[in-house]
């Protein structure tokens, strides 16, 4: 209830997450395309950090489901935290045993509406390359 349920109500999100399902579906029948569609949502709706006036905060409902976490990614000095990069975040494998190494952050929820084209170059020039793994 607290994780996901507070973002769907920002617009741009929810525009964002119906163009990912649409870019899904359309490459459904394409495992690696999936996969890097997967690492797309895990580093951006699970464990997305956006930067705020007063500094970064969490809005991935993975990392607010643990309190562990939530401080790790916010104080620990160990995890990386990086400029939101579609290219960079789909050729990233994510952990699901431990913290994450890495956390990706946005400007805005815009910024994740308007990288969609990207993601959608991405996955065809991956596809078409042959370089789906």
């Amino acid at each position: 209830m607290f994780g996901h349920v507070p973002l769907l109500t920002n617009q741009h999100l929810c525009d964002f997450l119906a163009n990912l399902s649409r870019i899904a579906l359309r490459h459904i029948d394409s495992p690696e395309a999936i996969e890097r569609i997967a690492r797309l949502y895990w580093y951006t709706v699970e464990f997305g950090l956006i930067r705020e006036a007063d500094g970064l905060r969490i809005y991935g409902a993975g990392i607010l489901s643990s309190k562990g976490e939530t401080h790790y990614a916010l104080h620990d000095d160990r995890p990386q935290r990086l400029p939101y990069d579609v290219r960079t975040i789909m050729d990233t494998p994510y952990i699901k045993e431990h913290f994450q190494e890495q956390y990706f952050v946005i400007d805005s929820y815009e910024q994740l509406y308007l990288s969609v084209s990207e993601i959608e170059k991405h996955i065809a020039e991956k596809t078409v390359l042959g370089l789906e793994s």
